[in-house]
């Protein structure tokens, strides 16, 4: 057979192994070019006026781009990104259309939503909605926030602003500023807190911040703070209780009578196991501490605790003792020291109770704040001197305020409430 003849192609005569045979050479098919879109269909809105798709794949020829876009939206390629941006009037536009991509051969759809509302005010403020958003807010639970009636004209005000301003946006600038303005303004709902009042002064107006602080006294601070929503004056038991008649030593014509009750019934205190509360006796810092922790329902196995004294903590206070000093309500002394057995003052439980409630504390925290407006409605103390190292946490305690805080949860006390 001719070796040259067309038949013998693909063979290979000028290697061929020694024994005389014929080497095969096959040469593969180069694999065909691929295209891809990342993602395959997107949407443009009154919130996202701007959006991309990848092209990816192995074809590199240049990108071609067939499409027929409403008026106000365009389309471009750079670099192998796709961006279609739109661009809202005084008409809505709303028609959706395909973007057709050639490379090397190849072809693939990107798929385009478009939803556009025209500017000019088609945003309104839903008054009715607001109205329903103030009422859920006013009704929530936690006490420490400001009940949204109260800041009602000025979210409105906030509201028509910002609605307006997102309404009449026509680039993606300026509707992330609406946006933002909006937020800020449905923030005023949460971020401003309400502490109410819940120490107050002797019938001469003392304070009395280094007195020794009854255990009626402390029940009461607990109850107005955790349960009844800072309420000054009750006149009931709780309502699954028909009578009080736990302590002997609680009568129903005392001051701290229904707050003794509803301590009790939250489990936040108990008697001395012969039916008395001693509501006269003064209390210790380990019996605080266990009321403290009870107001969180659970006490922490009680870990290394590196207080010196320490070993003379009662075996029925360690947990507790343990868990409110984790929490960072209650410390040692200069010396470390815990002085579990120790008296507490009518100072250093407002300090420990506005820990838990979050309010200014300490000289520190208040040093912090910028500045208190309406300082001169304060509530003060003839007894309580502005250098005292509790001064901050006695003008917490005894006064109506608001506060905000910023991003760190550093405290910036608003203001005093008349």
């Amino acid at each position: 057979m001719d070796r040259t003849s067309e038949n013998w192609e693909g063979w290979d005569f000028t290697n061929a192994p020694p024994n005389g045979g014929l080497r095969l050479f096959i040469t593969p098919e180069a694999d065909a070019p691929t295209l891809t879109l990342m993602p395959d269909a997107i949407t443009i809105n009154d919130g996202t006026l701007s959006a991309t798709s990848t092209v990816g794949g192995t074809a590199t020829s240049a990108i071609e781009l067939t499409y027929t876009a409403p008026a106000g939206v365009t389309v471009s390629e750079a670099g192998g990104v796709i961006t279609v941006t739109g661009v809202r009037g005084p008409a809505a536009i709303n028609t959706p259309f395909d973007v057709t991509v050639t490379r090397g051969g190849v072809t693939e759809t990107l798929t385009v939503t478009v939803n556009l509302t025209a500017t000019g005010g088609v945003i309104v403020l839903d008054r009715t909605a607001l109205a329903a958003v103030i009422a859920d807010a006013d009704s929530r639970e936690e006490a420490n926030y400001t009940p949204a009636s109260w800041v009602a004209a000025d979210l409105e005000a906030a509201l028509v602003v910002a609605q307006a301003a997102y309404a009449n946006a026509t680039t993606q600038a300026e509707i992330d500023a609406a946006t933002t303005a909006l937020e800020a303004a449905l923030a005023l709902l949460v971020v401003i807190e309400f502490h109410p009042a819940y120490m107050f002064g002797d019938d001469r107006d003392r304070f009395l911040p280094r007195a020794n602080i009854t255990r009626a006294e402390v029940a009461t601070i607990l109850a107005r703070t955790m349960l009844l929503d800072f309420q000054r004056g009750i006149d009931e038991l709780p309502e699954d209780m028909e009578t009080f008649e736990v302590f002997s030593d609680v009568d129903e014509d005392a001051w701290y009578f229904y707050y003794v009750a509803w301590a009790y019934d939250a489990g936040l205190i108990e008697g001395d196991g012969r039916g008395r509360f001693m509501p006269g006796a003064q209390i210790t810092r380990e019996q605080l501490a266990v009321m403290l922790a009870r107001t969180i329902e659970y006490a922490e196995e009680a870990g290394e605790m590196e207080f010196p004294d320490a070993d003379q903590i009662s075996y029925w206070a360690e947990n507790f003792v343990y868990t409110v000093f984790q929490e960072g309500w209650m410390v040692g002394d200069d010396a470390g020291r815990f002085r579990p057995g120790a008296r507490i003052t009518r100072a250093e439980v407002a300090t420990a109770v506005n820990r838990i409630l979050g309010r200014v504390d300490s000289r520190d925290t208040f040093a912090a704040v910028d500045e208190v407006e309406n300082l001169t409605y304060a509530r003060t103390f003839p007894d309580v001197a502005e250098d005292a190292w509790y001064f901050p946490a006695v003008l917490g305690a005894a006064n109506d305020h608001r506060l905000t805080r910023d991003g760190d949860d550093t405290i910036n006390w608003k203001y005093i409430i008349r």
